[in-house]
C-alpha cells in the first residue's frame, strides 16, 4: 500500500497480511495447539504473538466482545526491543522478558546477525512520528543501519576480549569464530590475562538495538493498550505488537483456545476435580512460575516444558515474585469453592480477614489483575503478612 507524500511514495508496512494460525509449540501439553499471530509482509517478519493460556471465569459466547477483565490472558509476544521502555509503561500488564544480562553470548547475537530488527523508517518531520519513509530511503538507511550494526557486534567481542583478538579490520561475519573462541576460553577456564574480560550483562547491551525481544505477558486489561497503540501518531513498531495481540484475543474464542477455568495456569495443563489439597496444587503452580521464568534464560518458541518446580521454589525463596503474577484463580466463591484445594488455600485466607466476604475477597489481594481474578503472587504474600 502506497500514498504520496512531497513528491515521493510512502511504502506503508501492511498492516493487513496479519496471519491467525493454530500451531502446536514445544511447550504445549497432550498434542494441544494454540493460536499464533504473524504478518505475510516481509517487512513485518519477526512480530508475533502467541498464546500460552487464555481463560474466562463464565459462560461465555464466542460471538460477544470477550476483551473483558473476565478474562485472563497469558501470551508470548515478540517484537522489537527498542520499543520495550514503551512497552513498560502499562502497568497493568504482568510480564517476565528475555533478559540480556542472562541469555548468552552466542544466543544473543546469532539472531543479531541472522535477523536483526530492522526498523519500519520514518522520514524526519515535526512531532513525535513522521510518513514512512519511500523505498529508496528505506533501502539507504537500512544499509547504514547493518553497517552500524557489524560495528556494534564487533566492538562487543572487543570488549569481551581485546583489540588483538578481535582487530578494527576484523568482518563482522566472522561473529561465529569469534563466539566460539570465547565459549572455549572460559569453558577451559584459560581466559587470557590480557582480555578486557568484561561481563555479557555490560557487552550485551551494545547490541540491543538490533534485538528482537521476547516478553511473556499476562493481563486482564487489554482494550486500554489496544485503544491506545493502534491509532494515529503510533511508533509504527508498537502498533505492530498491537495489532497482532488485538489478532490473537479475538481468534482465541472462535478456535477454542480461550476456555472456562478456574485455574489460570500457564504451560501447565491441570484437572482441577484432581487436586484434593493445597498440597497437590502447590507443586503444579511452582511449576508454572518455573515454566513462566525460563523466558529470561531461552527462546521459549524452541523450548520444551521442563519436569519439576525447583527453579519455582529457588524464585519463591530468593523474594523474585515477578513469574507468579502469571498464574491466576477466579475469585468468585461458587467458583473455588468446587476445587478442593482452592476452597482450602480461601479457607485459611478468608479467617485471615473474618469481616470480609467469601466474593470481595480482592480487596485485600489488590494486584493488576481485575477483581475476577486471584493472583497468586498476592496470595503468597499475603499469607506470608
Amino acid at each position: 500500500m502506497t500514498t504520496v507524500h512531497n513528491n515521493s511514495r510512502e511504502v506503508k508496512p501492511d498492516w493487513s497480511s496479519v496471519i491467525v494460525e493454530e500451531e502446536q509449540m514445544p511447550w504445549s501439553q497432550n498434542g494441544a495447539k494454540t493460536i499464533c499471530a504473524r504478518y505475510k509482509d516481509p517487512v513485518l517478519r519477526g512480530y508475533s504473538a502467541v498464546i500460552v493460556k487464555d481463560s474466562i471465569n463464565r459462560e461465555f459466547s464466542e460471538n460477544e466482545n470477550l476483551i473483558t477483565p473476565d478474562r485472563v490472558t497469558t501470551m508470548i509476544v515478540r517484537f522489537p526491543r527498542f520499543i520495550l521502555p514503551e512497552w513498560n509503561t502499562h502497568r497493568v500488564f504482568s510480564r517476565n522478558s528475555a533478559s540480556s544480562r542472562a541469555r548468552s553470548i552466542k544466543t544473543t547475537v546469532k539472531p543479531v546477525m541472522k535477523q536483526p530488527v530492522i526498523p519500519l523508517w520514518t522520514i524526519n518531520h515535526k512531532g513525535m512520528t513522521g510518513p514512512f519513509a519511500d523505498s529508496e530511503r528505506a533501502k539507504r538507511s537500512t544499509a547504514n543501519w547493518l553497517h552500524s550494526r557489524d560495528e556494534a557486534v564487533l566492538g562487543m567481542f572487543r570488549q569481551l576480549m581485546n583489540e588483538e583478538t578481535v582487530p578494527y579490520d576484523a568482518e563482522a561475519s566472522d561473529w561465529e569464530k569469534f563466539a566460539d573462541k570465547y565459549d572455549e576460553a572460559y569453558k577451559n577456564d584459560v581466559v587470557p590475562a590480557s582480555w578486557n574480560d568484561a561481563h555479557k550483562q555490560d557487552c550485551n547491551r551494545l547490541i540491543e538495538p538490533w534485538m528482537w525481544h521476547e516478553t511473556l505477558v499476562t493481563s486482564t486489561y487489554w482494550q486500554n493498550f489496544l485503544d491506545l497503540r493502534i491509532a494515529a501518531g503510533v511508533q509504527p513498531e508498537m502498533e505492530a505488537t498491537a495489532i497482532l495481540i488485538k489478532a490473537v484475543l479475538e481468534a482465541s474464542p472462535k478456535y477454542g483456545t480461550l476456555k472456562k477455568r478456574v485455574l489460570h495456569v500457564p504451560f501447565i495443563e491441570v484437572e482441577e476435580n484432581d487436586l484434593l489439597s493445597w498440597e497437590s496444587l502447590e507443586p503444579v503452580l511452582l511449576q508454572s512460575a518455573s515454566e513462566c521464568a525460563r523466558i529470561s534464560y531461552h527462546d521459549r518458541s524452541t523450548m520444551k516444558n521442563r519436569n519439576g518446580s525447583n527453579l519455582g521454589k529457588r524464585l519463591l525463596a530468593e523474594k523474585h515474585m515477578s513469574p507468579f503474577e502469571h498464574i491466576a484463580w477466579s475469585a468468585k466463591s461458587g467458583d473455588w469453592k468446587k476445587v478442593p484445594a482452592l476452597k482450602e488455600r480461601m479457607t485459611d485466607l478468608l479467617e485471615k480477614h473474618p469481616d470480609c466476604p467469601p466474593d470481595k475477597i480482592t480487596g485485600s489481594l489488590t494486584s493488576n489483575l481485575s477483581e475476577s481474578w486471584l493472583q497468586f503472587r498476592r496470595v503468597i504474600e499475603n499469607r506470608e503478612q
